[in-house]
C-alpha cells in the first residue's frame, strides 16, 4: 500500500480523522478552561506580594482568556456534531424524514 503525500487518502482526510482531531482540540480547550480557572483563583486566594492593581489586572486577563478557551472548547464540541451527524448521513445510519 503507497503512503506518499500524493495519494488521495493522505491528502483528503476521512470523517473519523476530522472528528477526532475536533475532539481533541475540544478537550485540549476545556483543560485551558479549567487550567486558567485554577490560576484566576490562586491569584484571589493566595497571597502572592502583588499590588491590588497587579492582582486585578492578572485576574482579568485569566478571566478573558477563560472566555475565549470557553468559546473555543463550544465551537469545536459544535463542529464534532455537525461531524458525526454528517457522517451518520453519508453512511445511511441516519433515518430520513
Amino acid at each position: 500500500m503507497n503512503l506518499s503525500p500524493d495519494t488521495p487518502m493522505n491528502r483528503y482526510p476521512s470523517a473519523d480523522s476530522k472528528i477526532r482531531l475536533a475532539t481533541r482540540l475540544a478537550f485540549a480547550c476545556i483543560a485551558l478552561m479549567l487550567l486558567f480557572f485554577l490560576a484566576a483563583a490562586v491569584l484571589m486566594l493566595v497571597p502572592l506580594g502583588l499590588t491590588a492593581g497587579q492582582q486585578q489586572k492578572a485576574v482579568s486577563a485569566l478571566l478573558y482568556l477563560l472566555a475565549v478557551f470557553t468559546a473555543a472548547g463550544g465551537a469545536f464540541s459544535v463542529c464534532v456534531s455537525l461531524l458525526r451527524r454528517k457522517a451518520a448521513r453519508t453512511n445511511g445510519l441516519e433515518k430520513r424524514k
